[in-house]
């Protein structure tokens, strides 16, 4: 598959990337660790990538504004949550949008539209 790359970190880790253009500009997309993430899963990975490539989206910029949406919607939850718990457990904020746009399947009941 043209483009898809395992990097083997100094550690001995190792992770798919897709190394593609998109327009002018080079893009390195991480798809996932080996063996979590299989050499056929990557395979899919690339190929829906590079479909979005040739419709014109740029799969890091959409990547950008989905953790920046699921952000938003997470910061709206808890500051709707501050009357109910006050101030102290505002400080997790920072915290919680990690955790949010690190692992989107625990924050994918979030509306963030």
């Amino acid at each position: 598959m043209s483009g898809l790359h395992m990097v083997v970190t100094p550690t001995s880790a190792k992770c798919w990337t897709l190394r593609t253009m998109v327009g002018e500009r080079r893009r390195e997309i991480g798809l996932g660790g080996f063996p979590e993430v299989p050499l056929a899963e990557a395979s899919n990975k690339v190929r829906e990538l590079k479909e979005q490539v040739r419709q014109g989206i740029d799969p890091v910029e959409r990547r950008k504004a989905h953790c920046t949406k699921l952000a938003q919607a997470t910061a709206r939850s808890l500051r709707s949550m501050r009357g109910n718990c006050g101030r102290a457990q505002l400080d997790v904020l920072p915290s919680v949008l990690f955790v949010a746009s690190q692992f989107p399947i625990i924050s994918a009941g979030l509306d963030v539209t």
